[in-house]
């Protein structure tokens, strides 16, 4: 059975449909009786799945007499828009995010009291499946589930192609000497300074990147705030993630003067702000590989301002 996720427009509606085979077809039709019967007339029999909307009771009841099966969402169920973001939005996008959005089915298996194993999303798919589904569940997530396989297909085809522009790349090498700096941060860091030169300081790496405080000073007071979030919002988000990740290896010897360094921030400021405080400092780290053309080396690390860096985070 194909399952088909619609974005239903007043004068046209995109439309993704998810084929037994795992191909994706995508489609921008006119909103209009005759052009969605002469599209879904000869069909095979399909999964439908569309959000609630003015126009969305009649196009159901046209799809349902061709003889396909159609869910009518709830447009505010936020989980449904795994893709969407009031700064970015596309009709491609959200017929795909209905389509293939783990969120939503853990959010709605949850509501079932149902819970799935823990494993890779690789095969959240295979593991939803060996669960007693009562039918009306297993109606609902269907759309999704079918869509899991094709999508972790590509997502391993552009993982392989990331990791092998990494290895060609000799500033990402360098950067992947840094533990748990893996190839899509390192290609990322690449792409955002571009030339390292052109930075002074890792200090200013750390404000391009909205890593550092806000400030609000006067000759009388200093006063700072959380972090000013400017930049590159990707690029920040995959070095805090790196920075939890080094947290959770505060054993090994290449990363325990970095850990103990924000074990101590994290007993005096909290562990998120201990995070924040690691990933500045990686970017420090990254910086100062990216200039010197360098690797690694926990023996610099030593003797790191505690004191100064707990003021700035």
């Amino acid at each position: 059975m194909d399952n088909v996720g619609m974005d239903l427009g007043k004068k046209e509606s995109q439309i993704a449909i998810i084929t037994d085979a795992g191909e994706l077809i995508e489609k921008r039709i006119r909103t209009e009786r005759e052009r969605l019967i002469e599209f879904f007339k000869e069909r095979p029999h399909a999964r439908i799945l569309m959000e609630s909307s003015t126009i969305s009771e009649w196009v159901a009841r046209l799809l349902e007499e061709l003889g396909h099966e159609v869910i009518v969402a709830d447009p505010n169920y936020a989980p449904m828009y795994a893709q969407r973001s009031r700064r970015v939005k596309t009709d491609k996008r959200d017929a795909r995010a209905r389509a293939s959005f783990v969120t939503w089915v853990q959010a709605t298996l949850s509501r079932e009291r149902l819970e799935v194993a823990t494993g890779s999303s690789k095969c959240f798919g295979v593991r939803v499946e060996k669960l007693e589904l009562p039918e009306h569940l297993r109606i609902e997530i269907t759309p999704l589930l079918a869509a899991l396989d094709p999508i972790n297909a590509r997502i391993e085809e552009l993982d392989e192609r990331m990791g092998e522009h990494a290895r060609q790349d000799e500033r990402a090498k360098r950067l992947m000497t840094v533990p748990q700096i893996g190839t899509l941060t390192a290609v990322a860091f690449v792409a955002t300074l571009d030339d390292a030169g052109r930075f002074g300081s890792a200090h200013q790496v750390e404000a391009y990147l909205g890593l550092v405080p806000r400030e609000w000073s006067s000759s009388e007071a200093q006063r700072r705030g959380h972090i000013t979030k400017a930049g590159h919002s990707r690029m920040r988000w995959l070095l805090v993630e790196a920075a939890w990740r080094l947290a959770t290896h505060h054993k090994r010897p290449e990363t325990q003067a970095l850990t103990a360094w924000a074990d101590r921030i994290a007993r005096r400021r909290g562990k998120r702000i201990a995070m924040v405080a690691l990933a500045r400092k990686l970017t420090g780290v990254l910086y100062a590989i990216s200039r010197d053309g360098s690797v690694y080396d926990p023996s610099k690390l030593g003797g790191m301002e505690v004191a100064k860096a707990e003021h700035a985070a």
